[in-house]
């Protein structure tokens, strides 16, 4: 806990302190907390320029017993020069205490002074909000959902801790309490509903060993059907040594013979590493035979793959390559490789190469089967596994790519394209293990052998499953699917981190080469 900065804002107000709630809806703090809130770093709009402000959908949630904070519930939104809009959930806390867990300003009014804070940060509040799921007195509009796990958690909240705010999230708060249960709130909560709220009640009713942490209920803000937004999900706590990303950084390399075969020698990770990768094959056919089962649920039941879902893919590569801030004879970006070929070039190379795919699967004579679509994780990649003591692995976040519409993520694809998304995670880590271009043939020779063994792993278990296209479409497919999710990538790292653009081209280009690794 924190002493409130000396240098944050002191506002003035000639209102007493029973007007927090109409000075709240008139917008009297809105000023200050648009400058606080483009200023964390779960602001997701940095690039863009706020021209209005305004805090909607008040729920005064009371004072605390001792009555050192008042809390609200309340979503805010930003207008944008661009002409966007973004809302945030945003609870905030009246507080009297000097020190403050995450300050916004002090304010004085004619009869005290408070501290505005963020309360997802107040302890007391996260209490509250965990309370609500055993509380027959939930203030309107908020709403309790329960999955089929709540009965079974294993825990009496009354003895749980007051929760601790877990580090290292971009966009999302959690709080963590004790070593039983973790409250994921959202910061940016949708409205129509959630794609991980709905992963987990699937999970919570399949007969399938769970690899997933396991989700016992969300709080909804719905003030009618049309307008819901889960704004937390409540989960148990997995024990574990941090994601599949921090892992594999933080874990030691040493030189030595390959495991893998006879490819060559050099910079490989040890054993423990090899086991991770295993299982995290293992635990990706795990849950794609889960997916692939009759859920019962509306949305979650698998369907057989038809050709107009490949043309669908194909397309949705030509319209991400539209999207792409550089076209045909336009000269090349300043990041671009040297030895690469000419923008122009590398286009007809990548829509030739998607192309033929294409085709060769449309015009098959022996009508090879595609498989079946399922529901996906849909932003499959290493920061979304856990892995546990004993190296096994967890699999978190199934709200799908984030900058894709809802209604696109519920999408049922190919368990493919979730394959697709840990390759190209793999891809990633071998250029983060092994930068510059001195160490490049030690990380293609890693990028080759983890690729290869969670593929082969995967593909094993998956065997006779009947899920997955049949064998000769199996490669074909899941390269339009790794060449969609590299220009993916692209599209983002042009956007958001320049420095990293190589990573995706250099994947691409080696895809439609035939070098892959």
């Amino acid at each position: 806990m924190e002493p409130v900065d000396p240098l944050s804002p002191v506002l003035r107000l000639s209102r007493r302190l029973s007007d927090i709630s109409s000075l709240i809806e008139e917008g009297a703090f809105s000023g200050l907390l648009s400058s606080w809130i483009v200023s964390r770093r779960w602001f997701a709009s940095k690039s863009q320029t706020v021209v209005a402000q305004r805090v909607s959908d008040l729920v005064d949630l009371g004072e605390t017993a001792d009555r050192e904070s008042h809390f609200f519930s309340t979503f805010f939104s930003l207008t944008y020069e661009s002409g966007e809009e973004e809302s945030y959930f945003l609870p905030l806390a009246f507080s009297r205490k000097s020190e403050a867990f995450d300050p916004v300003a002090k304010v004085q009014f004619e009869d005290g002074e408070r501290v505005l804070e963020d309360a997802l940060m107040n302890p007391s509040f996260g209490q509250k909000l965990l309370s609500m799921f055993w509380s027959k007195d939930v203030p309107a509009p908020l709403t309790v959902r329960k999955t089929a796990l709540f009965e079974k958690i294993p825990v009496d909240p009354s003895t749980l801790p007051l929760p601790k705010v877990l580090s290292g999230e971009q966009s999302n708060t959690s709080l963590l309490f004790g070593r039983s249960l973790i409250l994921k709130c959202y910061r940016r909560p949708e409205r129509g509903g959630n794609c991980d709220y709905e992963m987990g009640a699937f999970f919570s009713t399949s007969s399938a060993t769970l690899i997933t942490a396991p989700l016992f209920g969300a709080i909804e803000y719905a003030p009618s059907k049309a307008d819901s937004r889960i704004i937390a999900l409540l989960s148990g706590f997995v024990p574990n040594q941090g994601d599949a990303w921090s892992f594999f950084r933080e874990s030691p390399v040493q030189p030595r013979q390959s495991p893998m075969g006879p490819e060559g020698s050099g910079l490989v990770p040890e054993s423990d590493w090899w086991k991770v990768i295993a299982g995290l094959g293992k635990g990706t056919a795990d849950l794609h035979r889960a997916l692939s089962g009759e859920g019962g649920q509306d949305g979650m039941s698998p369907e057989p793959a038809r050709a107009e879902d490949l043309q669908l893919l194909y397309d949705e590569i030509l319209d991400l390559l539209a999207r792409l801030p550089f076209e045909e004879k336009l000269s090349a970006p300043s990041w671009w490789p040297r030895t690469a070929p000419s923008p122009d070039e590398w286009f007809r190379m990548v829509q030739a190469w998607a192309f033929d795919r294409l085709t060769r699967r449309l015009k098959d004579p022996s009508g090879t089967s595609l498989g079946w679509k399922i529901r996906c994780h849909g932003d499959y990649h290493l920061g979304q596994i856990l892995v546990t003591p004993e190296l096994g692995i967890v699999i978190i976040d199934f709200e799908g790519e984030p900058s894709v519409p809802l209604s696109v993520r519920r999408q049922k694809r190919s368990p493919l394209s979730d394959v697709a998304g840990m390759v190209r995670s793999f891809h990633y880590l071998s250029r983060a293990l092994f930068p510059g271009d001195d160490n490049r043939e030690e990380g293609r020779l890693f990028f080759r052998q983890a690729s290869g063994l969670f593929l082969s792993s995967y593909r094993n278990l998956m065997s006779g499953s009947g899920v997955l296209p049949e064998e000769n479409a199996v490669d074909d497919l899941l390269g339009l699917y790794l060449l969609r999710k590299g220009i993916y990538e692209m599209i983002y790292e042009l956007n958001n981190r320049p420095e990293w653009c190589q990573v995706p081209f250099e994947g691409i280009l080696d895809l439609v080469n035939g070098e892959e690794g």
